[in-house]
């Protein structure tokens, strides 16, 4: 089973409190609320039991949702950490 997180991509590294996660349209609709209220990208992640990494899938905006592909990938360990 996977899990679909979205997270501030200006804050993940600093602090990351500003995370939630859930299904994939629950966490498109969170983002889009966050990134018009901060101005700030959202990134969405899908994290996979037993992996090192989730792929960044989507990018989301206060213009919109827009898909990601090429390579970008968070460390699930660092998720970990920071999300509990």
């Amino acid at each position: 089973m996977r899990t679909i997180i979205a997270v501030n991509k200006a804050d993940n590294e600093a602090t990351g409190n500003d995370f939630t996660h859930g299904n994939w349209l629950h966490c498109i609709r969170w983002s889009r609320v966050r990134a018009e209220a901060t101005g700030n990208p959202y990134v969405i992640a899908v994290a996979r039991p037993g992996e090192k990494y989730a792929p960044l899938v989507a990018e989301v905006t206060a213009d919109g949702v827009r898909p990601l592909s090429g390579g970008r990938y968070l460390r699930t360990k660092r998720m970990r950490q920071l999300y509990g």
